[in-house]
């Protein structure tokens, strides 16, 4: 069992990865599935002094980077104001005048919320001015290396240091999350607060949900594994704000800058344990998924898959499921006679669903969302057609008989 270092606590101690061998990156859409396509190492471990679940080898941030223009990746908002007014307690003496930061795009409606209920001014970090980012195709895989102490250091010697520092779903990418950490102490106040988000990862690792994984993200908080992080290295958590999900929960942190930085906490055991069961559930997982899909061929089916996105790609790559598969569903006009990133199977749209056909539709998207889908989908398959999700959570989860009968 060989050990590697922890990306947070630096202690040699990231042991028992789960190794799904060489995968795509869910972000390339071929128009011929026969080119050679980049293809990385992928496995996943867990440090046994903090509990932090993370990526052995981190994807090269350059291939993470989109080809294209109309890659866009959205993240739920409807939670922020609810979130906003749980913190305002911690927040009372704030006075205006006082800055407040917001790093991507993903942070503009937070910090409107925000402003709504105190005295703030609000700043966006420029890309091209601030960041050196001139290039319009590029997401969270740059942002997460161009932030560093030094532009850091440049923005706050024009703009001042700021109170609030909001950054949402950008520290999970990180390949070098103390950097990123270190970066944001120098852009805060020395007693400023900063609005963490990110996707808690405690509810998929206990439910198995493995498409979770995702070559973009790096590290899988959960709230303790998170905590440690934060405190580990100059902040004190004041507040701690968790949205209903039927699959990853939003989870945001809010937590005060400190001088001084605390002794590593204890691991959690129940971390420890949930993800030694997640790895070694696998096999099993990935044998349930692959007869599921074969009998629904071998019965005469036609067996698809809806959503285009990397659930998807993790989904059919993960278990090897492809020769089990016939197509995939989406009405994105961009991906729409592409092929789906690792395989050979076509994305069509909603209109090649016909009534006359018996087809079986695996849903590989939010179980929030996966209702609307189906009700969308109504209107082009009948009776013949059935639909199934590929998440635990789902009522409409695929393996759900074989799982409680098991």
């Amino acid at each position: 069992m060989i050990a590697s270092i922890c990306r947070i606590c630096g202690l040699e101690q990231v042991t028992n990865a789960l190794d799904l061998g060489p995968q795509p990156i869910s972000n390339r859409f071929t128009s011929d599935p026969s080119e050679p396509e980049f293809r990385h190492s992928l496995k996943i471990g867990q440090c046994q002094a903090c509990g932090l679940v993370q990526l052995a080898e981190p994807f090269p941030s350059h291939e993470l980077r989109p080809r294209v223009e109309w890659i866009r990746y959205r993240e739920r908002e409807d939670h922020l104001e609810q979130a906003v007014a749980a913190f305002l307690p911690f927040l009372d003496q704030l006075s205006e005048g006082h800055l407040a930061f917001g790093i991507t795009d993903f942070d503009g409606v937070l910090l409107q919320h925000l402003l709504k209920r105190l005295p703030l001014t609000c700043m966006q970090l420029s890309p091209p001015r601030d960041l050196g980012i001139p290039d319009l195709t590029f997401g969270m895989e740059t942002f997460q290396q161009a932030l560093t102490q030094e532009h850091a250091r440049h923005f706050v010697e024009h703009q001042g240091k700021c109170q609030i520092l909001v950054s949402r779903y950008l520290f999970e990418h990180a390949e070098n999350p103390l950097a990123l950490l270190a970066a944001y102490r120098e852009l805060l106040a020395d007693d400023g607060f900063l609005l963490l988000e990110v996707p808690d990862a405690e509810a998929p690792l206990q439910r198995h949900d493995y498409q979770m994984i995702w070559e973009e993200h790096v590290s899988y908080f959960t709230e303790h594994s998170l905590r440690l992080a934060l405190e580990g290295n100059g902040f004190s958590i004041r507040s701690v704000f968790k949205a209903s999900s039927k699959f990853e929960q939003p989870l945001l942190v809010l937590a005060q800058k400190h001088s001084e930085r605390k002794a590593l906490g204890a691991v959690s055991p129940a971390d420890l344990t949930r993800f030694e069961m997640f790895r070694r559930s696998f096999p099993n997982r990935r044998q349930a998924f692959r007869d599921f899909c074969r009998q629904g061929r071998d019965a005469g089916q036609t067996v698809v898959l809806f959503g285009a996105g990397h659930f998807t790609v993790a989904f059919v790559n993960f278990f090897g499921l492809e020769e089990y598969l016939s197509f995939v569903i989406d009405d994105d006009p961009n991906k729409i006679g592409l092929f789906l990133a690792g395989t050979s199977l076509p994305i069509v749209s909603s209109d090649h669903l016909s009534p006359k056909n018996r087809v079986l539709v695996l849903l590989c998207v939010n179980p929030d969302v996966e209702s609307r889908v189906v009700e969308k989908l109504n209107v082009f398959i009948r009776d013949r057609t059935k639909c199934y999700s590929v998440f635990t959570a789902s009522p409409r989860f695929c393996l759900h008989e074989q799982l409680t009968s098991s």
